[in-house]
């Protein structure tokens, strides 16, 4: 399961993350991308998008998704929609992680305030693992 030694990844700008926008009055369609201020291959382009559901059918600012480059490196990414930079990801070497859930913390205080969870693979030691990251840091705070 050791990815391959170089990548076959071809960035192709139209597949990444975009927003599109229709106007309720005119019908016209009009399409934005995101400027990716931290210069990842991760942060546009990514799968099996989640918010904090509390934001569901409210304006949010923060979106989580898995982003795979070839088919062995695997990152999650928060994903900042109402600005630019804050855009950060989760990578770990030989490490294939799965569609993520969020939990927000009781009482939380801001709208990324909680826990993200996924089911992950260790490649170097062929084991599967459940890890729990800060939704705010992507910073990893337990694994089981």
């Amino acid at each position: 399961f050791n990815p391959p030694e170089t990548s076959e990844f071809k960035h192709i700008p139209e597949n990444e993350f975009s927003r599109f926008t229709i106007n309720l009055a005119t019908g016209d369609v009009s399409k934005s991308v995101f400027v990716d201020k931290i210069d990842s291959v991760f942060v546009n382009m990514f799968d099996l998008p989640i918010i904090n559901e509390r934001y569901r059918g409210k304006a949010y600012c923060y979106l989580y998704g898995i982003s795979i480059v070839d088919y062995s490196r695997t990152a999650i990414v928060k994903k900042n929609l109402c600005g630019t930079g804050n855009d950060t990801f989760y990578y770990a070497e030989n490490h294939y992680l799965t569609e993520i859930w969020f939990f927000e913390r009781p009482e939380a205080k801001s709208e990324d305030d909680g826990v993200l969870m996924t089911i992950a693979f260790d490649g170097e030691r062929s084991q599967s693992y459940l890890m729990l990251l800060d939704a705010v840091t992507l910073q990893s705070i337990a694994r089981a």
